[in-house]
């Protein structure tokens, strides 16, 4: 019972505010499209990915969330994506679709300045059978379906190997109060509640075959605060990529991902809580993805 509350509280967190954030993304080591519409189409080739990721196996009700993303770059400076997202969260679901434009532009030597914007929809309902108690006065106000306009902006800078970049998942404000609560419940969602911030760099030491990319993210989250992860990823050849990420207060992830043969590549994380008994890291969690390359090669 107490597991089935704790989901369910998530739920509400996730249905008020609008950020997908409940189920944390991890696939963006492989599709860093899938945070920041500035990615979409910057490897220069036509492609899909498929991902799926279940958190928190032991726990009823535990959050999933599955990703397809296709990348279409143009011969030009003008890169387009799109991604469907299906979440859900114990008596939470969400279904999301985005159309994205990014534009790469060039300022010097070695240098680019990305920008990245995407719009779309998003339906959001509420099952109130699947709750441990459908009469808790909380729950009563929440509307079984919503539809509302969606949006997430990117701007990112490159020089050589560094990679500087801040996302809004949720650039549209929305009011998620309830109508008849008569309650104080701040719960208008901004564009400036949810961003994510990272650097990166990739270096190929002399006469190596392995490409070292170190990262750094910060998520803001007006609702549960600041939190920091850590990525270190190793890729050979671009054959296969392996490593590390640590996400504060949900623990350590290990991924790796390699190509099965020119146009295929599969990707495995696991991910496991070891930041001491979090609230918010119950047991393990596994992603899947695949990515599909429809010429594999670069324009």
């Amino acid at each position: 019972m107490k597991k089935i509350f704790f989901i369910n509280l998530l739920g509400l967190l996730f249905a008020t505010t609008g950020i997908a954030q409940v189920v944390p993304q991890t696939q963006y080591v492989f599709n860093p499209y899938l945070y920041n519409p500035i990615w979409a189409g910057y490897e220069r080739e036509t492609q899909a990915f498929l991902s799926f990721r279940r958190q928190w196996l032991a726990v009823e009700g535990a959050p999933t969330l599955a990703n397809l993303t296709f990348e279409l770059p143009l011969k030009n400076k003008l890169r387009l994506g799109s991604k469907l997202a299906y979440e859900t969260v114990g008596p939470f679901q969400s279904l999301s679709f985005f159309g994205t434009a990014a534009y790469h532009l060039p300022v010097a030597r070695d240098q680019k300045i990305l920008f990245g914007l995407s719009l779309g929809i998003e339906s959001r309902s509420f099952n109130s059978g699947e709750v441990s108690d459908p009469n808790d006065p909380v729950l009563q106000d929440i509307p079984p379906n919503t539809l509302d306009l969606a949006g997430n902006f990117g701007i990112g800078y490159i020089w050589r190997e560094l990679k500087v970049s801040i996302a809004f998942p949720q650039i549209l404000p929305r009011d998620f109060s309830p109508e008849s609560d008569g309650t104080d419940l701040d719960t208008d969602a901004q564009p400036y509640d949810y961003w994510v911030a990272a650097i990166g760099y990739s270096h190929t030491p002399f006469l190596s075959k392995v490409t070292i990319e170190p990262q750094l993210l910060y998520h803001g989250n007006r609702y549960t605060g600041g939190q920091y992860e850590a990525i270190a990823a190793f890729e050979y050849e671009g054959i296969g990529k392996a490593g590390l990420s640590y996400r504060q207060a949900y623990g350590l992830g290990i991924f790796l991902g390699f190509r099965l043969e020119k146009r295929l590549t599969i990707n495995y994380i696991y991910g496991t809580n070891i930041s001491g008994g979090t609230e918010l890291s119950v047991g393990s969690s596994h992603d899947l993805g695949l990515n599909w390359r429809f010429s594999g090669q670069k324009l």
